[in-house]
């Protein structure tokens, strides 16, 4: 049985995040990917209404501004607590986006870029990271092809992937209570989504 919906905004994103997930967290979510940042809000509070399970919204901020950041969350609550009790939601922002994780500490960024880590490049992903990414060369599915295990503990080990981590625990910790059964029907149906 799944314990949780995690919501990404992107599909590198959620390529990326399954990449470095632990296993067990990995096979007790069910994973959605919304149609951009203008729908994730909305995206979100359809997979709790259709899921009867909390959902976890890992949005990319697209800003490194802490006040911005800091009204996104506010904004985001404010229009899921609309709909959803405090319960049934969590929300990580990360910033300015899940990409930038691979420029965070000194191991991580040589272990991946290699020949292509500079102190510039490392500079630019973290403000930056799909025109840093594109500087090189690479792409998500190019970075995911060529992790092994130690990678993989070093992008666990980084800020961004600890915060995501934590608002696991915090999701996973709190006592949801759904408004329907499971496997139950709602009064009107829902639109239709994607399962990645």
């Amino acid at each position: 049985m799944k314990k949780r919906c995690i919501v990404c905004t992107s599909r590198e994103s959620f390529k990326l995040l399954c990449a470095w997930l632990p296993t067990e967290i990995s096979t007790s979510s069910r994973f959605f990917v919304s149609r951009g940042q203008i729908n994730d809000i909305d995206c979100t509070q359809d997979v709790i209404m259709r899921h009867a399970i909390p959902a976890l919204l890992i949005r990319n901020a697209q800003t490194t501004d802490e006040d911005l950041i800091g009204d996104q969350y506010s904004l985001i609550e404010d229009i899921l607590l609309m709909s959803c009790a405090p319960q049934a939601f969590d929300v990580e922002i990360v910033a300015p986006a899940l990409e930038a994780m691979l420029f965070e500490t000194q191991a991580l960024f040589d272990a991946i870029f290699r020949e292509h880590a500079t102190e510039l490049l490392k500079l630019m992903g973290s403000y930056d990271p799909a025109r840093a990414l594109r500087e090189t060369g690479l792409s998500i599915d190019d970075i995911i092809t060529s992790l092994d295990d130690a990678a993989r503990e070093l992008m666990r080990a980084t800020p961004t992937a600890r915060a995501i981590l934590d608002g696991i625990a915090r999701l996973d910790a709190k006592a949801f209570e759904p408004l329907r059964a499971e496997g139950s029907r709602l009064p009107h149906p829902l639109p239709q989504l994607t399962p990645w």
